[in-house]
């Protein structure tokens, strides 16, 4: 069937991959990242590249630049972020930045107060503005068959290798690996 008809190959993949993602997820992780991580990560580099795989729709990427925008200001045109997954659609929705809810209370859930403020927010939507987008890169990349990005100071890949088998996440971890300068943090 997927020989014939190509799109059945896309409704596979779909239902294949799993794209569990919010803003802000595990809001601890979060908190890290702002207080620490990116600060040492700011202090030690002139430009910052980070790699969010298996990026699903952009959240968590789009994340990180709030914290980012948080801590840089004006400076945020120092930071680069790819996000990669293999699902096209749902990178297309990331690069699109629109993001619909059940209802108003996941929205407040998701996001802390002040990133709020950084977003349009109508009843059930968020949308990313252009000045956050603009920061977030997103390729189609199959993590297990093509080679790694490179020069990153840092590697996301939070809600990925738990799907994997044992064998992959060894793949993974050393393209993960590759990909990292030597001060990079994964």
């Amino acid at each position: 069937i997927v020989a014939s008809k190509p799109e059945e190959l896309d409704l596979l993949l779909d239902r294949l991959t799993v794209n569990v993602t919010e803003f802000f997820r595990n809001r601890e992780v979060f908190d890290i990242l702002e207080s620490t991580t990116f600060p040492d990560l700011i202090k030690k580099n002139k430009d910052l590249r980070i790699w969010s795989a298996g990026s699903s729709e952009g959240r968590e990427a789009y994340s990180f630049v709030m914290i980012l925008k948080k801590l840089m200001g004006k400076d945020l045109n120092r930071v680069r972020i790819t996000a990669t997954d293999i699902d096209d659609e749902k990178m297309q929705c990331g690069r699109i930045g629109k993001y619909k809810f059940m209802n108003e209370k996941d929205i407040d859930k998701e996001l802390p107060d002040w990133a709020l403020k950084m977003v349009k927010r109508d009843p059930l939507m968020i949308t990313v503005p252009s000045d956050i987008r603009r920061i977030v890169n997103f390729v189609h990349h199959d993590l297990l068959k093509e080679p790694p990005l490179n020069k990153m100071d840092m590697v996301s890949c939070r809600n990925l290798l738990i799907y994997f088998p044992k064998e992959a996440q060894v793949i993974a971890i050393n393209k993960f690996h590759e990909a990292l300068k030597d001060d990079g943090i994964m």
